[in-house]
């Protein structure tokens, strides 16, 4: 699965499960919020969860997202060509609710990426709550060498998998994640040990939920990044920020994000003979309509959204814009 996937994927799972957790408050007392997975648990225990389908439209360009348009490159300079994708989609949640007020789950919720992952809540009373999970992220494409030229590119698949622990206290929360890279055939990496791909990403993030009234949430929050690539001109230090905010109303919720990330990667890249940084901006919203037409446990999402990276070198500027519709029920 692509870059551009992954970010739309992210946020249609974040705007369903939220969806699916403020539907149940507009119907009942009883949710808890769960602030990194936002699902309903009900008093007395039991499964619940959420099954979504839809489909979403996909207009990208960039050098490094494999796609038929940008196969081969005549040489490193020459501009990333717009490719278009619709794409159908259909995902799923299912979590437990102990008595005591514990969960295990599985599902896709809402991370940097699309992936299965097992995890079990723990909640302590006024003391907050832990969350520790694992995950295995499905397969990217990426190129074997995305610097090949007068040839076509060959494809190859990046598997990310690993751990995470999450805290949450009231409004605040903190997470710490371990993931692991692996880029099957790597074959720049080969060519060019400062430019191998495998390797550990490191990942610290907190943030804060403001109740502002009036059906109104706001929600910033900041991230560090050290990723630990074997090749040195893919190693950085990241720093992020984020701010989101929530409107409901009895049968609407409005979702809207932004966020910035800037990259600063450790060596001089061998191919270009510069040090790389990233400057990149996303910009997320999403209306969701609870129990359309009086349909209880459904929803009706409808959003979209825009990310762009600006990098010092040219070779790894992108864009991308999506929109989606999606269909949920709850049970």
């Amino acid at each position: 699965m692509c870059k551009k996937i992954i970010m739309i994927t992210v946020f249609i799972l974040f705007a369903c499960i939220n969806g699916s957790a403020l539907a149940e408050d507009f119907n009942s007392q009883e949710t808890v919020d769960k602030q990194n997975h936002m699902l309903y648990k009900g008093s007395a225990g039991g499964f619940s969860g959420t099954v979504n389908v839809g489909g979403v439209w996909m207009n990208s360009k960039s050098h490094l997202t494999p796609g038929d348009k940008n196969k081969r490159l005549d040489n490193l300079g020459q501009s990333a060509q717009r490719e278009t994708q619709v794409i159908p989609l259909a995902f799923f949640n299912i979590n437990y609710d102990f008595a005591n007020g514990n969960q295990i789950y599985m599902g896709i919720p809402f991370e940097d990426e699309p992936r299965l992952t097992f995890g079990v809540q723990h909640g302590m009373g006024i003391v907050g709550e832990f969350d520790l999970s694992v995950f295995y992220a499905f397969p990217e494409e990426v190129w074997k060498d995305p610097y090949l030229t007068d040839l076509d590119r060959q494809e190859t698949d990046k598997t990310v998998y690993g751990g995470k622990l999450e805290y949450s206290m009231n409004h605040f929360k903190a997470s710490y994640e371990l993931a692991y890279v692996d880029v099957d055939e790597d074959e720049i990496g080969t060519q060019f040990k400062n430019l191998r791909r495998n390797g550990n990403v490191h990942q610290i993030e907190t943030s804060y939920e403001i109740e502002l009234g009036n059906g109104c949430m706001l929600e910033p929050g900041i991230g560090y990044t050290m990723a630990n690539i074997d090749g040195k001109s893919n190693q950085y230090k990241g720093h992020k920020g984020s701010l989101a905010l929530m409107k409901r109303w009895e049968k609407f919720m409005l979702l809207a994000s932004v966020g910035g990330e800037l990259n600063d990667y450790d060596t001089v890249n061998p191919i270009f003979n510069s040090t790389r940084e990233d400057k990149i901006f996303q910009a997320m919203v999403l209306l969701s309509w609870m129990n359309p037409f009086g349909y209880e446990r459904f929803s009706f999402d409808i959003g979209g959204g825009y990310e762009k990276d600006n990098s010092n070198i040219a070779f790894y500027d992108s864009e991308g814009q999506f929109s989606f519709i999606t269909l949920g029920y709850r049970f």
